[in-house]
């Protein structure tokens, strides 16, 4: 019951219910199914080189994107899982070896995420269903620290960030020196072992550990722009003092 009967779900008032009841009313179960797949393609389109049409906060970012620096919504979202390899994780190795890689990593980044990384998980849907709520659980809380981040900007940006942890992830192997015909270890790591492991990647049985990588790397993403906001802003401050000083 909505009072204080035994029929109530604890910690939950009168209004929570009625919410809880209508999502869950069974003459609605394709509709709610359908909202949450157009919400979630949505946040998709830039993995399918596509601008998604109804949220003019994304809209606005990636025509941005598309007019000043001639990027397509594919190559935006590669250029900024490259940068998180790159600037945030600090890995310049590693960014190397994938940006030399004979096979462009639009290929094996879009396969990644335009299914969320479902075919990459070991041990079928359910452990799917639990890095699926981890993203989700990820992109509300960025949603709801910046006051001008989307929801499918902000899921995007988890998925970005899964895909440059999953590079992080199979660093060791990427970066394997290769053999030599006389049987020595070379320095250089051999580009086609790395493909082979890109376009096929190893089943992730270890959801924690992925998991984990990546609210580290969106933790160190966020220290790194406020510590940006904060040289900006001394850097402002300090340019409107000297334009302020009385010439001579």
């Amino acid at each position: 019951s909505e009072g204080g009967g035994g029929g109530g779900m604890a910690g939950v008032d009168s209004f929570g219910q009625i919410v809880v009841v209508r999502l869950l009313d069974q003459n609605y179960l394709l509709h709610d199914a359908f909202a949450l797949f157009e919400c979630v393609m949505s946040a998709l389109a830039p993995a399918y080189d596509a601008i998604p049409a109804g949220e003019e906060a994304t809209t606005a970012i990636l025509e941005k994107a598309k007019v000043e620096r001639g990027e397509s919504p594919m190559e935006a979202m590669v250029s900024k899982i490259m940068s998180k390899i790159r600037f945030v994780a600090r890995d310049e190795a590693l960014f190397g070896i994938v940006l030399c890689m004979p096979v462009p990593p639009q290929i094996y980044f879009a396969k990644w995420v335009r299914l969320m990384f479902g075919r990459e998980v070991f041990g079928g849907m359910k452990h799917v269903m639990r890095l699926w709520d981890a993203f989700f659980d990820l992109a509300a809380k960025i949603e709801h620290r910046e006051e001008e981040m989307t929801v499918s900007l902000a899921l995007m940006n988890v998925l970005e960030t899964a895909a440059a942890s999953m590079i992080i992830l199979i660093r060791d192997k990427l970066l394997k020196p290769s053999m030599a015909r006389d049987g020595t270890l070379t320095a250089d790591p051999d580009p086609n072992d790395g493909i082979a492991y890109l376009m096929n990647y190893p089943p992730i049985e270890d959801i924690d550990n992925l998991i984990k990588v990546i609210s580290s790397l969106l933790l160190k993403e966020k220290s790194l722009s406020q510590m940006y906001e904060r040289r900006r802003s001394q850097e402002d401050e300090e340019y409107n003092n000297v334009k302020a000083e009385p010439e001579d």
